[in-house]
């Protein structure tokens, strides 16, 4: 076997976020670049969908899927950040009419998803306009594209963004949200609180005491 070529466990982590036939698709070549064997590599991405929630509940599909969320693999050299924030203004020029302002902000808030842990205070991106058709979804999905660990949805309630949030770390991205966010509800709250590190909501989970920071 030959030494690997890319980071085990980010690895191991994209093809555990596979669809089952992607994966059979992948799984040799992965297994080469890891330098391992693809029937250790099959019992590692199990093991990795097992701890990431993504093995589905066949037994009551009512439930719904699992949430997945998959981490780009990092770039093996130095990144000009410069460069970087030009290609998102540019790109997000194609898609969507704003001022040049409007423009920079948004890429600069892109990159500080990547790097949020370095900072104290998390500023909120809040897309607005003054009627329909606009352009806030279609800056929403180029977001999706983009931002760090994205987590698009159309509504979500108190519980599930206190459990995604607590397991994943992701960026948010919520549509619509004048149509179920009521100002000083439970949803708001947890919003409110989120924005700067020391932050913390509690929950009872079943039997358990959890908090959030």
């Amino acid at each position: 076997m030959t030494a690997p070529s890319v980071d085990r466990a980010t690895e191991i982590e994209r093809l555990a976020a596979l669809e089952s036939m992607d994966y059979d698709v992948a799984r040799r070549g992965a297994a080469k670049r890891l330098g391992i064997r693809s029937r250790i590599l099959d019992q590692e991405v199990a093991k990795k969908r097992r701890a990431l929630g993504f093995e589905s509940n066949d037994s009551d599909p009512g439930q719904g899927r699992a949430v997945k969320m998959l981490d780009v693999l990092p770039w093996p050299e130095p990144v000009n950040s410069d460069h970087v924030a030009s290609a998102l203004t540019a790109a997000l020029k194609r898609y969507v009419v704003l001022a040049d302002t409007a423009e920079d902000a948004i890429a600069l808030w892109v990159l500080h998803t990547w790097m949020v842990d370095k900072f104290t205070i998390s500023p909120r991106l809040a897309i607005t306009s003054p009627t329909k058709g606009c352009g806030k979804t279609t800056m929403l999905r180029f977001l999706n594209q983009v931002v760090c660990r994205p987590k698009r949805a159309g509504s979500i309630s108190p519980s599930a963004l206190f459990r995604v949030a607590e397991q994943f770390q992701p960026t948010i991205l919520l549509d619509e949200t004048e149509k179920y966010i009521e100002h000083g509800s439970d949803l708001h709250a947890l919003l409110n609180e989120g924005h700067a590190k020391g932050g913390t909501v509690l929950r009872v989970l079943g039997e358990k005491l959890s908090s959030r920071h």
